[in-house]
């Protein structure tokens, strides 16, 4: 029987591109795995696995082969040695790398860690999806720089403020729009 990494790197080198939910349903029709009894932590489990199961391949990769794992799209392609290494440079994605590779992390979640962590990636996610809204609140572009953000959110706070007559319910709305953006930088 193929272990979930060799299941998921032959997946991936036939197919070239992959979403988790896919690669999951692969794993659990080809592996015996004994998931937790608590579904968020059986959900942990799955998502776990398949993310250690990706950043092991990603460490191993053969010169010219890259992947890119993101929460929407896994994709296995070869490139060229500087795309590869500013992908490896990464950060962010060392530090997640470095996490999902740490079997312990796997080992020590409970259901209120679990729960946290849910609770955490649907703040993020929704505050994301409202990031165009208040970009546009804002009078600018999504990809606009902070530094944009910040003129246009003292320029329209200076002239809806309503100790200078403008509207509170405008105001408040620019307000809690450049909130969210802050806490999403």
């Amino acid at each position: 029987m193929p272990t979930a990494i060799e299941l998921i790197d032959t997946h991936l080198k036939q197919n070239g591109v992959a979403k988790e939910y896919d690669l999951i349903t692969l794993v659990n029709s080809q592996c015996d795995i004994r998931w937790n009894a608590n579904a968020n932590i059986a959900l942990f489990q799955k998502h776990f696995l398949i993310q250690h199961c990706l950043y092991s391949i990603q460490q191993s990769l053969p010169d010219g082969c890259a992947l890119t794992i993101s929460p929407l799209l896994i994709q296995y392609y070869h490139s060229d040695s500087n795309v590869t290494s500013q992908l490896s440079n990464n950060v962010q994605s060392q530090e997640l790398a470095n996490y999902y590779l740490d079997w312990t992390n796997f080992d020590a979640a409970t259901e209120d860690s679990v729960v946290e962590l849910l609770t955490g990636f649907w703040k993020k996610f929704a505050a994301h999806q409202a990031g165009d809204d208040d970009f546009q609140t804002l009078g600018l572009d999504s990809n606009s720089e902070w530094q944009d953000v910040q003129s246009a959110y003292r320029r329209l706070a200076s002239s809806l403020h309503p100790d200078k007559g403008g509207s509170a319910v405008e105001f408040n709305k620019v307000h809690a729009a450049y909130q969210r953006l802050k806490q999403r930088r």
